[in-house]
């Protein structure tokens, strides 16, 4: 190859500056779902990879310029293409795509992850709340008590079979078993007219009862409470401090900058795993409908939820980021193919 002419110099040069940008996205976009290899290890890979796909356009190229004499064009061709396809559409266009989206957006995924955990924890942290989530159980089963009480006054005063029949019997024991007490547990009349007087004696003889076992259980229920609440106090105390934890964090994103976010966000997902895994301890259904911000360090996962639609709501859409992936690297393509041009 004979001396380079100055415009090649400055084609070579851009090459470089363009090669240094996209081997830079590369390698942070890696680097965030294989922390443990060292970043001049990647680097290494990374540099070499982006030479050899440039060559590999560059064959791409040659192939097609009926002005140079090659042996086996369409080798050349078909060997370029497969260099192209492993190291730039499998490696470099989709992580380069995958750091740029990640650097605008996992800041704002995260704070929003994280303000809907804080509320979550809150509630925890709630007495009122807290206590109302303990006596769901007891609410529920007080309900369906009451609703058994009232088919039971139905079928004693039903106009065609009133008394205490089969059914009135079966109504019976589903408020029993919606207490959770042994059949039998409420006492049953005998010897039960069908007159209207006896009939209204029947109806306050399992209502007083049907209440009266209520109030038992509300009353045990509000002793396990008393139990609970301390233990609530002692807990509170952890979760305030992943609470304010939370709050720091949040605050840093705000101050973050591309030096240094990496590791806040890394910071972050360890307190987003941590508060989910209380939540889940306490049998806390997650109800979170944003992106979840550790499926953002996968390259793979990021571009399924891509095609999937789940990146309706993101501040600048990954079809920005796509295309200015592909100007990024397309120029430093071009810029190597001008240096590296033989002669005719």
């Amino acid at each position: 190859m004979g001396r380079k002419t100055p415009f090649q110099i400055v084609c070579l040069v851009m090459f470089v500056a363009f090669a240094a940008v996209s081997c830079y996205l590369t390698v942070g976009s890696i680097h965030l779902s294989m922390s443990a290899i060292p970043q001049w290890c990647l680097w290494i890979a990374i540099v070499g990879l982006f030479i050899l796909t440039s060559y590999g356009t560059k064959m791409i190229m040659d192939s097609f310029n009926r002005n140079l004499i090659i042996d086996n064009r369409g080798k050349k061709l078909a060997g370029g293409l497969v260099i192209v396809l492993i190291t730039w559409l499998l490696i470099s266009f989709p992580t380069n795509s995958h750091s740029l989206f990640y650097n605008k957006n996992a800041r704002d995924f995260a704070k929003s992850e994280e303000l809907y955990l804080i509320q979550q924890l809150q509630q925890l942290t709630n007495e009122e709340i807290a206590k109302q989530k303990f006596m769901t159980g007891f609410e529920n089963k007080k309900k369906e008590t009451r609703s058994a009480k009232t088919a039971l006054r139905a079928e004693i005063e039903h106009p065609e079979r009133p008394g205490v029949g089969d059914r009135a019997e079966r109504c019976l024991q589903r408020a029993e078993e919606a207490l959770g007490v042994k059949v039998g547990t409420i006492t049953r009349l005998t010897n039960i007219g069908i007159s209207q007087k006896e009939i209204n004696r029947a109806i306050k003889f399992y209502d007083r009862q049907i209440e009266e076992q209520i109030d038992i259980q509300h009353k045990q229920m509000e002793e396990q409470w008393k139990s609970h609440k301390a233990n609530l106090k002692k807990e509170s105390k952890k979760l305030n401090a992943q609470i304010a934890n939370l709050h720091n964090n949040i605050q840093t994103l705000d101050r973050a900058t591309l030096s240094n976010q990496d590791a806040i966000l890394a910071q972050s997902r360890d307190l987003i795993r941590t508060a989910r895994g209380t939540l889940e301890a306490k049998g806390i259904k997650d109800g979170y409908n944003g992106y979840k911000s550790e499926r953002l360090i996968n390259v793979t996962e990021v571009w399924s939820d891509y095609f999937k639609g789940n990146f309706k709501t993101a501040d600048s859409g990954m079809i920005y980021w796509i295309l200015l992936s592909l100007v990024i690297d397309l120029a430093a393509f071009v810029f190597f193919n001008a240096a590296f041009k033989e002669n005719d």
